[in-house]
Protein backbone atom coordinates (compact mmCIF):
# COMPACT_ATOMS: atom_id res chain seq x y z
CA UNK A 1 0.00 0.00 0.00
CA UNK A 2 0.96 3.43 -0.81
CA UNK A 3 -0.10 6.80 0.19
CA UNK A 4 -2.26 7.16 -2.48
CA UNK A 5 -4.04 4.21 -1.74
CA UNK A 6 -3.57 4.27 2.04
CA UNK A 7 -5.77 7.76 1.67
CA UNK A 8 -7.92 6.21 -0.78
CA UNK A 9 -8.62 3.74 1.89
CA UNK A 10 -9.39 5.94 5.13
CA UNK A 11 -11.69 8.46 3.14
CA UNK A 12 -13.84 5.75 1.87
CA UNK A 13 -16.94 5.18 3.37
CA UNK A 14 -17.19 2.33 5.38
CA UNK A 15 -20.76 0.26 6.29
CA UNK A 16 -20.19 1.20 9.71
CA UNK A 17 -20.28 4.57 8.22
CA UNK A 18 -23.51 4.18 5.86
CA UNK A 19 -25.28 1.92 8.33
CA UNK A 20 -24.59 2.52 12.44
CA UNK A 21 -27.68 0.63 13.39
CA UNK A 22 -27.33 -2.25 11.23
CA UNK A 23 -23.30 -2.62 13.06
CA UNK A 24 -24.03 -1.76 16.35
CA UNK A 25 -27.77 -2.64 17.34
CA UNK A 26 -27.27 -0.48 20.66
CA UNK A 27 -26.58 2.84 20.47
CA UNK A 28 -25.03 2.58 23.61
CA UNK A 29 -22.56 -0.01 22.45
CA UNK A 30 -19.76 1.66 24.55
CA UNK A 31 -21.27 0.70 27.73
CA UNK A 32 -19.77 -2.50 27.38
CA UNK A 33 -16.37 -1.43 27.81
CA UNK A 34 -15.70 0.50 31.24
CA UNK A 35 -15.72 -3.19 32.78
CA UNK A 36 -13.30 -4.80 30.05
CA UNK A 37 -10.29 -6.44 32.13
CA UNK A 38 -7.67 -5.74 29.22
CA UNK A 39 -4.66 -6.94 31.44
CA UNK A 40 -6.56 -10.26 32.22
CA UNK A 41 -6.62 -12.23 28.95
CA UNK A 42 -9.18 -10.18 27.14
CA UNK A 43 -12.27 -12.24 29.24
CA UNK A 44 -14.38 -8.75 29.04
CA UNK A 45 -13.78 -8.68 25.43
CA UNK A 46 -14.99 -12.05 25.52
CA UNK A 47 -17.77 -11.57 27.65
CA UNK A 48 -18.88 -8.79 25.44
CA UNK A 49 -19.09 -11.56 22.30
CA UNK A 50 -21.32 -13.19 24.21
CA UNK A 51 -23.81 -10.52 24.72
CA UNK A 52 -27.16 -11.58 23.10
CA UNK A 53 -28.52 -7.85 22.32
CA UNK A 54 -25.49 -7.49 19.89
CA UNK A 55 -25.81 -7.94 15.85
CA UNK A 56 -23.20 -10.61 13.90
CA UNK A 57 -21.72 -7.33 12.33
CA UNK A 58 -21.01 -6.15 15.69
CA UNK A 59 -19.90 -9.24 17.03
CA UNK A 60 -17.56 -9.88 13.81
CA UNK A 61 -16.26 -6.26 15.13
CA UNK A 62 -15.00 -6.86 18.36
CA UNK A 63 -13.82 -10.14 17.12
CA UNK A 64 -11.53 -8.47 14.38
CA UNK A 65 -10.06 -6.55 17.50
CA UNK A 66 -8.95 -9.62 19.83
CA UNK A 67 -7.01 -11.09 16.75
CA UNK A 68 -5.86 -7.33 16.11
CA UNK A 69 -4.28 -6.69 19.48
CA UNK A 70 -2.85 -10.17 19.52
CA UNK A 71 -1.03 -9.61 16.15
CA UNK A 72 0.90 -7.26 17.57
CA UNK A 73 0.94 -8.04 20.98
CA UNK A 74 -0.83 -5.13 22.12
CA UNK A 75 -1.59 -1.97 19.69
CA UNK A 76 -4.45 -1.78 17.38
CA UNK A 77 -5.02 1.16 14.85
CA UNK A 78 -8.56 1.91 13.92
CA UNK A 79 -10.17 4.73 11.94
CA UNK A 80 -12.60 6.27 13.99
CA UNK A 81 -16.15 5.98 12.42
CA UNK A 82 -17.67 9.34 11.07
CA UNK A 83 -21.31 11.14 10.56
CA UNK A 84 -22.26 10.28 14.22
CA UNK A 85 -21.14 11.32 17.72
CA UNK A 86 -19.01 8.75 19.61
CA UNK A 87 -20.55 8.23 23.31
CA UNK A 88 -18.90 8.35 26.53
CA UNK A 89 -16.89 6.05 27.18
CA UNK A 90 -13.74 4.25 28.75
CA UNK A 91 -11.29 1.31 28.64
CA UNK A 92 -8.17 -0.06 30.40
CA UNK A 93 -6.01 0.57 27.16
CA UNK A 94 -4.53 3.71 26.62
CA UNK A 95 -5.66 5.51 23.39
CA UNK A 96 -3.36 7.80 21.00
CA UNK A 97 -5.65 9.98 19.05
CA UNK A 98 -4.13 11.35 15.38
CA UNK A 99 -5.63 13.56 13.42
CA UNK A 100 -4.75 12.32 9.63
CA UNK A 101 -6.99 15.11 7.86
CA UNK A 102 -9.10 17.65 8.89
CA UNK A 103 -10.47 18.48 12.44
CA UNK A 104 -12.77 16.82 15.45
CA UNK A 105 -13.41 18.06 19.34
CA UNK A 106 -13.05 15.51 21.99
CA UNK A 107 -14.20 15.82 25.55
CA UNK A 108 -11.67 14.07 27.51
CA UNK A 109 -12.23 13.48 31.32
CA UNK A 110 -14.84 16.58 31.08
CA UNK A 111 -12.66 18.85 29.66
CA UNK A 112 -12.74 20.05 25.34
CA UNK A 113 -9.78 19.62 23.40
CA UNK A 114 -10.16 20.52 19.16
CA UNK A 115 -8.05 18.62 17.46
CA UNK A 116 -5.92 19.65 14.23
CA UNK A 117 -4.95 18.32 11.41
CA UNK A 118 -1.53 15.67 12.39
CA UNK A 119 -2.28 16.98 16.30
CA UNK A 120 -2.50 13.95 18.10
CA UNK A 121 -3.63 13.42 22.18
CA UNK A 122 -2.75 10.72 24.16
CA UNK A 123 -5.74 9.78 26.94
CA UNK A 124 -4.73 7.67 29.67
CA UNK A 125 -6.40 4.17 30.71
CA UNK A 126 -9.57 4.35 32.50
CA UNK A 127 -10.22 7.91 30.74
CA UNK A 128 -13.79 8.69 30.34
CA UNK A 129 -13.73 10.56 26.81
CA UNK A 130 -16.21 11.11 23.72
CA UNK A 131 -16.03 12.55 20.44
CA UNK A 132 -18.33 15.16 18.33
CA UNK A 133 -19.25 13.50 14.62
CA UNK A 134 -16.59 13.89 12.45
CA UNK A 135 -17.09 14.75 8.75
CA UNK A 136 -16.40 13.55 5.41
CA UNK A 137 -12.61 14.93 5.39
CA UNK A 138 -12.57 14.67 9.09
CA UNK A 139 -10.13 11.86 9.67
CA UNK A 140 -9.14 10.08 13.16
CA UNK A 141 -7.16 7.57 13.71
CA UNK A 142 -6.54 5.86 17.02
CA UNK A 143 -4.32 3.78 18.57
CA UNK A 144 -5.44 1.18 21.21
CA UNK A 145 -2.19 0.19 23.17
CA UNK A 146 -2.32 -2.03 25.86
CA UNK A 147 -0.41 -1.89 29.28
CA UNK A 148 1.52 -5.51 28.58
CA UNK A 149 3.16 -4.14 24.89
CA UNK A 150 4.52 -1.11 26.39
CA UNK A 151 6.23 -3.64 29.44
CA UNK A 152 7.27 -6.34 26.72
CA UNK A 153 8.01 -3.88 24.21
CA UNK A 154 8.55 -0.77 24.80
CA UNK A 155 9.99 0.70 27.64
CA UNK A 156 13.45 -0.54 27.62
CA UNK A 157 14.22 1.44 23.78
CA UNK A 158 13.69 4.93 25.80
CA UNK A 159 15.07 7.02 28.73
CA UNK A 160 13.86 6.18 31.92
CA UNK A 161 13.74 9.96 32.55
CA UNK A 162 11.73 11.26 29.37
CA UNK A 163 8.44 12.66 30.21
CA UNK A 164 6.49 10.98 27.98
CA UNK A 165 7.57 7.48 29.60
CA UNK A 166 7.03 8.86 32.98
CA UNK A 167 3.53 10.55 32.03
CA UNK A 168 2.90 6.38 30.80
CA UNK A 169 4.20 4.59 33.80
CA UNK A 170 2.63 7.22 36.19
CA UNK A 171 -0.86 6.58 33.50
CA UNK A 172 -0.88 2.73 34.09
CA UNK A 173 -0.62 3.03 37.66
CA UNK A 174 -2.86 5.95 38.00
CA UNK A 175 -5.77 6.13 40.22
CA UNK A 176 -9.32 7.15 39.11
CA UNK A 177 -8.93 11.11 40.59
CA UNK A 178 -5.73 11.07 38.43
CA UNK A 179 -7.70 11.35 34.92
CA UNK A 180 -5.67 12.60 32.30
CA UNK A 181 -4.17 13.19 29.22
CA UNK A 182 -1.53 14.73 26.97
CA UNK A 183 -2.35 17.10 23.78
CA UNK A 184 0.86 17.18 20.94
CA UNK A 185 0.95 20.41 18.91
CA UNK A 186 2.56 17.88 16.44
CA UNK A 187 0.84 19.92 13.50
CA UNK A 188 4.27 21.68 12.31
CA UNK A 189 6.66 18.29 12.91
CA UNK A 190 8.07 17.07 9.30
CA UNK A 191 8.59 13.48 10.79
CA UNK A 192 5.18 12.26 12.44
CA UNK A 193 3.09 12.67 9.45
CA UNK A 194 5.62 10.17 7.54
CA UNK A 195 6.24 7.68 9.97
CA UNK A 196 1.84 7.61 11.14
CA UNK A 197 1.49 7.11 7.14
CA UNK A 198 4.20 4.34 7.31
CA UNK A 199 2.46 2.68 10.03
CA UNK A 200 -0.86 2.78 8.73
CA UNK A 201 0.30 1.38 5.24
CA UNK A 202 2.05 -1.83 6.69
CA UNK A 203 -0.81 -2.12 9.10
CA UNK A 204 -3.56 -1.73 6.53
CA UNK A 205 -1.88 -4.30 4.33
CA UNK A 206 0.41 -6.72 6.07
CA UNK A 207 2.98 -9.31 5.01
CA UNK A 208 5.40 -11.98 7.20
CA UNK A 209 7.71 -8.26 8.01
CA UNK A 210 4.68 -6.37 9.00
CA UNK A 211 5.26 -7.48 13.03
CA UNK A 212 8.86 -6.41 13.47
CA UNK A 213 8.03 -3.07 11.07
CA UNK A 214 5.29 -1.86 12.92
CA UNK A 215 7.22 -2.42 16.13
CA UNK A 216 9.96 -0.32 15.46
CA UNK A 217 7.76 2.34 13.43
CA UNK A 218 5.74 2.45 16.47
CA UNK A 219 8.90 3.47 18.62
CA UNK A 220 9.51 5.96 15.77
CA UNK A 221 6.06 7.59 16.65
CA UNK A 222 6.61 7.98 20.02
CA UNK A 223 10.42 9.02 19.36
CA UNK A 224 8.85 11.52 17.77
CA UNK A 225 6.05 12.75 19.89
CA UNK A 226 8.68 13.17 22.50
CA UNK A 227 11.00 15.66 20.91
CA UNK A 228 7.45 17.26 20.34
CA UNK A 229 6.63 17.62 23.77
CA UNK A 230 9.85 18.61 24.42
CA UNK A 231 9.55 22.02 21.73
CA UNK A 232 6.45 22.48 22.76
CA UNK A 233 6.25 25.88 24.87
CA UNK A 234 2.50 25.48 25.29
CA UNK A 235 1.94 23.30 28.50
CA UNK A 236 -0.93 20.10 28.38
CA UNK A 237 -3.56 19.56 30.58
CA UNK A 238 -1.64 18.17 33.64
CA UNK A 239 0.79 20.91 33.54
CA UNK A 240 4.27 21.05 33.94
CA UNK A 241 7.58 22.78 34.77
CA UNK A 242 11.15 23.42 33.27
CA UNK A 243 12.55 21.58 36.68
CA UNK A 244 11.11 18.38 35.65
CA UNK A 245 12.70 16.58 33.14
CA UNK A 246 15.89 17.53 34.64
CA UNK A 247 15.30 16.04 38.39
CA UNK A 248 14.16 13.12 36.60
CA UNK A 249 16.61 12.62 34.08
CA UNK A 250 19.20 13.26 37.83
CA UNK A 251 17.08 10.33 39.18
CA UNK A 252 17.61 8.49 36.30
CA UNK A 253 21.41 8.59 36.43
CA UNK A 254 21.63 8.59 39.80
CA UNK A 255 19.07 6.35 41.26
CA UNK A 256 21.49 4.04 42.96
CA UNK A 257 22.52 6.38 45.55
CA UNK A 258 20.50 9.72 45.77
CA UNK A 259 18.29 10.34 48.72
CA UNK A 260 15.19 12.60 48.65
CA UNK A 261 17.90 14.87 50.60
CA UNK A 262 20.40 14.67 47.78
CA UNK A 263 18.07 15.75 45.19
CA UNK A 264 16.54 18.27 46.76
CA UNK A 265 20.20 19.93 47.59
CA UNK A 266 21.08 18.99 43.62
CA UNK A 267 18.63 21.75 42.94
CA UNK A 268 18.14 23.73 45.69
CA UNK A 269 14.94 22.45 47.41
CA UNK A 270 13.44 21.89 50.43
CA UNK A 271 13.35 18.36 50.27
CA UNK A 272 9.15 18.34 51.73
CA UNK A 273 8.70 20.88 48.50
CA UNK A 274 10.84 18.99 46.09
CA UNK A 275 8.46 15.22 47.35
CA UNK A 276 5.25 17.65 46.49
CA UNK A 277 6.48 19.11 43.12
CA UNK A 278 7.44 15.16 42.18
CA UNK A 279 3.59 13.96 43.20
CA UNK A 280 2.33 17.14 41.69
CA UNK A 281 3.61 16.78 38.17
CA UNK A 282 3.84 13.11 38.07
CA UNK A 283 1.13 11.50 40.33
CA UNK A 284 4.44 9.34 42.00
CA UNK A 285 6.29 9.62 44.67
CA UNK A 286 9.99 10.29 44.91
CA UNK A 287 10.14 6.63 46.29
CA UNK A 288 8.26 5.07 43.74
CA UNK A 289 10.35 6.40 41.32
CA UNK A 290 13.22 5.44 42.26
CA UNK A 291 11.53 2.06 42.59
CA UNK A 292 10.66 2.40 38.79
CA UNK A 293 14.04 3.32 38.21
CA UNK A 294 15.33 0.06 39.72
CA UNK A 295 12.58 -2.66 38.27
CA UNK A 296 13.13 -1.06 34.61
CA UNK A 297 16.77 -1.19 35.19
CA UNK A 298 15.84 -5.48 36.47
CA UNK A 299 13.81 -5.65 33.17
CA UNK A 300 16.37 -4.83 31.00
CA UNK A 301 19.20 -7.26 32.87
CA UNK A 302 16.62 -9.60 32.55
CA UNK A 303 16.23 -8.61 28.74
CA UNK A 304 19.18 -8.96 27.53
CA UNK A 305 21.64 -10.82 30.06
CA UNK A 306 22.11 -14.58 31.14
CA UNK A 307 22.67 -12.87 34.39
CA UNK A 308 20.77 -15.22 37.47
CA UNK A 309 18.19 -13.28 38.77
CA UNK A 310 19.49 -12.97 42.53
CA UNK A 311 22.69 -10.98 41.20
CA UNK A 312 20.42 -9.21 38.86
CA UNK A 313 18.19 -8.08 42.28
CA UNK A 314 21.20 -7.28 43.93
CA UNK A 315 22.82 -4.73 40.94
CA UNK A 316 19.44 -3.12 40.93
CA UNK A 317 19.50 -2.60 44.77
CA UNK A 318 17.47 -5.46 46.63
CA UNK A 319 18.63 -6.71 49.36
CA UNK A 320 15.35 -9.16 49.67
CA UNK A 321 14.93 -11.69 46.81
CA UNK A 322 11.45 -12.74 48.10
CA UNK A 323 10.04 -8.94 47.98
CA UNK A 324 11.90 -8.45 44.62
CA UNK A 325 10.04 -11.02 43.54
CA UNK A 326 6.78 -9.21 44.58
CA UNK A 327 7.22 -6.22 43.41
CA UNK A 328 7.79 -7.21 40.58
CA UNK A 329 5.36 -9.67 39.56
CA UNK A 330 3.08 -6.86 40.73
CA UNK A 331 4.76 -4.28 38.39
CA UNK A 332 4.42 -6.88 35.19
CA UNK A 333 2.20 -8.79 35.87
CA UNK A 334 4.88 -12.30 35.94
CA UNK A 335 7.46 -13.01 37.44
CA UNK A 336 11.18 -12.45 36.41
CA UNK A 337 11.60 -16.27 34.90
CA UNK A 338 8.45 -15.54 33.10
CA UNK A 339 9.30 -12.15 31.87
CA UNK A 340 13.13 -13.02 30.66
CA UNK A 341 11.02 -16.14 28.73
CA UNK A 342 8.22 -13.69 26.97
CA UNK A 343 11.05 -11.41 26.22
CA UNK A 344 13.35 -13.33 24.55
CA UNK A 345 9.90 -15.78 22.83
CA UNK A 346 9.17 -12.94 20.83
Amino acid sequence: MNQEQLDRHLKTVTEEEKHPLDIYGLMKMYDLFPEIPISYGYSGLLQALDNKQLTPKFQGRLTELVEDFQFLNGIVASKQDRFYPVALHQHDWMELAYMYSGSCTLTIAGKEVSLREHQCVLISQNTPHSSAACGENDILVNFLIRREYLNLNFFQRFSRGSYLTRYLISSMNAQKDTDRFLLFHSEGSRRLPLFVNEFLCEYFERNVHSKDFLDNCFALIFLELTEVYRKDQRQTADGGDDLLLPILRYLEKNWPTCTLKSTAEAFHMNPNYLSGYIRRHTGQTFKSILQENRLLFAQNLLKNTNLPVTEICARAGYANVSFFYKIFAKRFGCTPAQYRSQGRGK
